[in-house]
């Protein structure tokens, strides 16, 4: 959804149902209902809010070649970024230069065991509900350093 965004998309239409393979929601009324991974990424573009996006760039990715990101500007002010490491071999340290100082930086993750993995997905430490709620258990609060301001 932020790369339809950051090239000048300004909707997209997911189909789906049952257990296909792309839906968001899988389930039957009999069965129940279970938020699959696309949900999560809709999840995330919907709590990162409405706001225009923001150029962000990598000064190196030599490390994470499958790492993208987007920035996004509330229409309080805030900086939103989100952040995509898509290499399965490791993890990787960002320093994030928001270019204004920041008096709070939290981050909500969205995780799964496994790349693919469709039941034990979170954001933000909880999973989505079997009645679709969500509400974030754990906000990771961020260190900040005051170099650049």
């Amino acid at each position: 959804m932020y790369q339809l965004a950051s090239e000048g998309g300004t909707g997209i239409n997911f189909h789906g149902g049952g257990y296909g393979v792309y839906t968001p929601i899988a389930g039957t009324i009999e069965d129940g209902f279970l938020a699959r991974p696309i949900f999560y990424g809709m999840l995330l573009f919907a709590e990162a809010g409405a706001g225009q996006l923001v150029e962000s760039k990598f000064d190196s990715i030599e490390q994470a070649p499958l790492l993208t990101a987007y920035g996004l500007r509330s229409d309080s002010g805030a900086i939103k970024v989100a952040v995509f490491n898509k290499n399965l071999d490791h993890s990787v340290r960002l320093t994030i230069d928001a270019g204004q100082r920041a008096q709070r930086v939290k981050s909500l993750r969205l995780h799964a065991p496994r790349v693919d993995d469709t039941t034990d997905t979170t954001f933000g430490g909880a999973p989505v509900g079997a009645s679709g709620v969500w509400s974030a258990m754990r906000e990771e609060i961020l260190s900040i350093e005051m170099g650049r301001q």
